[in-house]
């Protein structure tokens, strides 16, 4: 493992991922603690949001006696230091007298409030060109706030650059920025703190008080901030303004990344950090890959650069480090994988959490094809979507539709079949048809009743059993129902899953992939609950009932689970390369499809054209979309590749999933890639 050079005040570390930085500068760390006498609580970490902070947290030296060094993301480091010096952001901001504490808004709940500015302009048609759910409308709102913020940018200016780059969605721009500075105002005099405003408020407001610059100083003697890149221009400010404090800064820098580019990351921005620094080096290799996965890194780097064909590098003879799977059908496609998976775990004993599936999307039909197919061989796996919203969750959905039925006046009601689906969702072993002859039962004009008149032949079919489980749900919303008005609604909402979803007979206790939407569902209401109950109120009905009307609108999603469980990783290739994950072997599905290589659609803000060096008034045209498009192909590569450290299967199929033909870009490259290793599929 190389060892980080000798420096005077800075260093600037660049190298691709794998290539020993991060462990670097956790031994630099311990020798300075250990041998230099550096007080560990004295050095200050900042890390991008990620499993980053995870090596720190578990291989830094704590001598005994002392704390552990503070790592943090810019957020987080922002709410530590908004919260202590409180009173004195009070006297330059225009926040009511009466806030006597700020509240730190979660993206949900963000999203409930910029709804609330949204909702009348949705109603008047500005957006009905922009063909989005309004739930993605109102979050791709607050992306171009959070963009603007990261970029350090006014919103006056942010407008300004978005209708100048595409000018044709003037109004809807002028729209979005209005709701912006309403959504603002309203918050920042209210005391709730959303992403943007806490970092803003840390480095162009904080950044100025004495008081904060002592307490800092006083702090921290070392400054260790890592992948710069995935942060952005706001973030790099604050780093700047850091050197100035600490006697010692290593920043370090992952050649190719900038995977968190459509959040905000820029990493042009980042580059220029190595300009302050007193020293500067440059790590060229990967340290953790097998020789086999270093050529294929070293051919697709030469690909993704246009290289001529005769200077492009071949490895000779079989090489076990890129496998290419053609099949004609999609499900022949999901098929194949599966077996190789299967052989790698019950053949070769490869650890399931060494290995990932990765593909552009993750659609239900998807992941239920790769779990089935998981399950029936005893392979455990876990699938990521954290922009997925929990009301897609089946188990939520039948939480939110039993809720609805206590909390909902007579006519807004849910409808039959809403009813039949939270039935059979919820009771073990209670199929479509059942479920349905067990709705035409028990609901009557919009309320759940007992099965006191069940007839025999009715019950036969439904089974004793299933009767019974409906009883018990029923006995315990009767008991309870009441409960609603005087209780928050995470007490509720857990006391309906601990006591009813998660006993024998109900989905929860069988199917433990229905516990952490559950937990996730909890959390955010107990979230909701602490920003918008004002202490005196106690009519929790309505709260309940805002909860309801916010997890429908799609704008409650799931945290962020940093936690590595012992099964396959399934989810998008953003995911993985965000999460910073590293595994033996990658599965890339579907390499024919578009979605590799097109940026996500963001028809309400612009990544691009949101960041601070790219220049105010200019266009932008197709040719800066397409040379974008090939930057993020080799980015996205490279960096699967280097967190690949044994052997990738990209598998494609002449069919998609929808019945075309596809021949994206990635499948092209990859086949050049093959042919350079003079290999065949195994």
């Amino acid at each position: 493992m190389p060892t980080l050079p000798a420096f005077q005040r800075s260093l600037f570390l660049e190298g691709p991922a794998g290539s020993g930085k991060t462990r670097a500068v956790i031994q630099h760390l311990n020798r300075a603690i250990q041998k230099q006498g550096i007080a560990p609580e004295r050095v200050l970490v900042l890390v991008p949001p990620s499993q980053l902070n995870i090596p720190y947290q578990q291989d830094i030296s704590i001598p005994p006696g002392r704390k552990n060094p503070l790592i943090v993301t810019l957020s987080s480091f922002a709410r530590r230091s908004i919260r202590r010096f409180w009173p004195l952001l009070k006297q330059v901001l225009p926040v009511d007298a009466a806030v006597q504490e700020p509240v730190f808004l979660t993206s949900d709940l963000a999203g409930y409030y910029i709804t609330r500015f949204a909702r009348p302009y949705l109603e008047t048609g500005v957006f009905d060109g922009v063909h989005l759910p309004a739930y993605r409308i109102a979050l791709q709102i607050l992306d171009s706030i959070n963009n603007a913020a990261l970029a350090g940018l006014a919103l006056d200016e942010a407008e300004n650059r978005l209708i100048h780059a595409k000018g044709e969605q003037r109004d809807i721009y002028h729209t979005v920025i209005r709701i912006a500075h309403s959504y603002q105002n309203f918050c920042l005099k209210r005391g709730l703190l959303d992403y943007a405003l806490q970092i803003r408020l840390l480095v162009e407001n904080l950044l100025d008080i004495n008081e904060f610059q002592e307490h800092f100083e006083r702090s921290y003697d070392y400054l260790a901030a890592d992948n710069v890149e995935e942060m952005g221009a706001l973030a790099h400010d604050f780093i700047f303004w850091c050197m100035e404090y600490v006697h010692k800064t290593i920043i370090i820098y992952d050649t190719d990344g900038g995977f968190r580019t459509f959040l905000g990351a820029d990493p042009a921005h980042a580059y220029l950090l190595a300009d302050v620094c007193s020293d500067r080096a440059i790590w060229e290799k990967p340290a953790s890959l097998s020789a086999g996965m270093l050529g294929i890194v070293e051919i697709a780097d030469a690909l993704l650069r246009d290289s001529p064909a005769d200077t492009l590098p071949v490895i000779s003879g079989r090489s076990p480090a890129l496998h290419f799977v053609s099949t004609t059908f999609y499900p022949q496609m999901i098929d194949c994988c599966a077996a190789e998976i299967t052989k790698l775990v019950h053949q070769k004993n490869v650890a399931p959490k060494r290995i990932a599936v990765i593909a552009p999307y993750l659609s239900d039909s998807l992941l239920f094809a790769l779990q089935s197919r998981f399950d029936s061989v005893g392979i455990p796996a876990k699938s990521y979507r954290p922009s997925r919203p929990l009301i897609l969750e089946p188990i939520v959905q039948a939480v939110v539709i039993f809720l609805r039925l206590c909390i909902e006046e007579a006519e807004a009601r849910p409808q039959p079949a809403e009813v039949s689906f939270a039935l059979q969702t919820a009771v073990e072993g209670l199929d479509p048809v059942r479920a349905a002859l067990l709705t035409q039962v028990v609901y009557r004009n919009g309320e759940l009743v007992g099965l006191e008149k069940l007839t025999e032949p009715v019950q036969t079919r439904l089974t004793e059993s299933i009767c019974q489980h409906y009883e018990q749900m029923f006995s315990w919303f009767t008991a309870h129902q009441a409960e609603i008005a005087s209780s928050p609604p995470d007490g509720f909402i857990s006391r309906f899953a601990e006591e009813v979803i998660l006993q024998p007979g109900f989905a929860g206790c069988s199917d433990v992939s229905f516990r952490a939407p559950i937990n996730n569902f909890v959390a955010a209401a107990r979230s909701f609950t602490e920003a918008v109950y004002n202490g005196e109120d106690d009519n929790w009905t309505e709260i309940m009932r805002s909860f309801v009307r916010l997890t429908l609108d799609g704008l409650v999603s799931p945290d962020a689970d940093l936690e590595p469980v012992e099964a396959v990783f399934i989810g998008p290739a953003h995911t993985y390369l965000t999460r910073d994950l590293r595994v033996d072997y990658q599965f890339w599905l579907d390499i024919g499809d578009d979605g590799w290589t097109e940026r996500i659609e963001q028809p309400l803000t612009h990544p691009y054209v949101l960041r601070r060096g790219f220049p105010g008034g200019d266009m932008w045209t197709d040719d800066l979309e397409t040379a974008a498009q090939k930057t993020r192909l080799r980015s996205l590569i490279l960096g699967l590749l280097r967190r690949c450290h044994k052997g990738v299967f990209a598998a494609a199929c002449d069919i998609s999933a929808s019945g075309y033909e596809q021949r994206g870009r990635l499948t092209f490259v990859l086949q050049q890639m093959f042919d350079r290793t003079r290999t065949s599929t195994p």
